[in-house]
């Protein structure tokens, strides 16, 4: 008797099986209805499928089976194993599913934590600093090598955006680092973005700028990184660990913050920009009079209940 476990095998096919074309036929059709096969007559089968109850037979005797009866029997056992085991193995990805999520909210958790306390400590003046410089340029050049390079690259492409004159530079590609390097001056703004695992390849950058007169600011987690020596002003961005990677999204709102300093600057330019500025302006002072107007309010009543 020929084990039917295999028919329930994710892959198999009736070609696994010497069979003749019609029997393959028949094995297709039994694999297609597995719900049907385990209750009707034998009768009711052939007819379903289209052929006789003699070539039924034949198929199940070589398959190894007495008659239909044995054949449905077997096939029923074989058919409930798979639906039980299947059960189990939906059950376990549900669990495992249910884990998965349970950890990103951790994680999601932990990201906004950072986040916030990043934001409520974040001091704005070297952003100021950073986009007078940038604007008073005339070039400017993003530097960042690894994790770091993705991260140079989104400023330079909204400095782009902005209007500002900006390109990008990876230390790996020595031969147009160079050139890009070739083109600062002393109206250049040189902008280095160095996390750990610190390259030296951005520190020899900084001192190159530097020789050039050019006006170099740097992003980074720490006073102790090799490019934080050169950089006026620093902007420090603390990586979030404990994760399974290293959060890096408290850079990525500062580059945020820079571009809307820059569009600040920039707001005596007329058109969209300008008028969505002076929108967002004053929603600030109407939020701002209202949480002063709040404030004095909670103290006024702390008085009363004194009195």
């Amino acid at each position: 008797m020929l084990d039917l476990s295999p028919l329930f095998e994710r892959g198999f096919s009736p070609d696994n099986w010497t069979l003749t074309r019609k029997q393959k036929q028949i094995v297709t059709y039994i694999l297609d209805h597995p719900g049907e096969v385990c209750y009707i007559s034998l009768r009711e089968l052939s007819k379903r499928i289209g052929c006789t109850e003699v070539t039924l037979l034949r198929l199940f005797q070589r398959l190894g089976f007495g008659g239909y009866a044995d054949f449905k029997r077997e096939y029923r056992r074989c058919y409930e194993v798979y639906i039980y085991e299947a059960a189990e193995e939906d059950s376990e990805i549900q669990r495992i599913q249910e884990s998965n999520a349970l950890l990103l909210n951790h994680i999601c958790r932990q990201e906004r934590q950072h986040l916030h306390a990043y934001l409520d400590a974040f001091d704005l003046d070297p952003i100021v600093q950073a986009a007078q410089m940038i604007c008073l340029s005339e070039f400017a050049l993003t530097v960042g090598r690894g994790i770091s390079k993705s991260m140079a690259d989104i400023l330079s492409s909204r400095l782009g955006a902005l209007g500002v004159r900006a390109v990008e530079a990876d230390p790996e590609q020595s031969g147009l680092m160079q050139n890009r390097l070739n083109l600062i001056d002393n109206r250049s703004v040189v902008i280095l973005f160095s996390f750990p695992p610190y390259f030296e390849e951005i520190s020899a950058a900084a001192k190159f700028a530097a020789s050039k007169g050019a006006r170099i600011i740097v992003f980074t987690d720490s006073p102790a990184a090799p490019a934080a020596a050169f950089g006026d002003p620093v902007i420090y961005c603390p990586a979030a660990r404990g994760s399974l990677y290293n959060s890096f999204a408290a850079v990525l709102e500062a580059v945020n913050l820079l571009a809307h300093c820059i569009a600040i600057e920039q707001g005596s330019r007329q058109g969209v920009q300008f008028e969505k500025l002076e929108e967002l302006r004053r929603e600030a002072e109407y939020n701002e009079y209202h949480r002063g107007y709040r404030s004095r309010r909670g103290e006024e009543d702390e008085e009363e209940d004194e009195d």
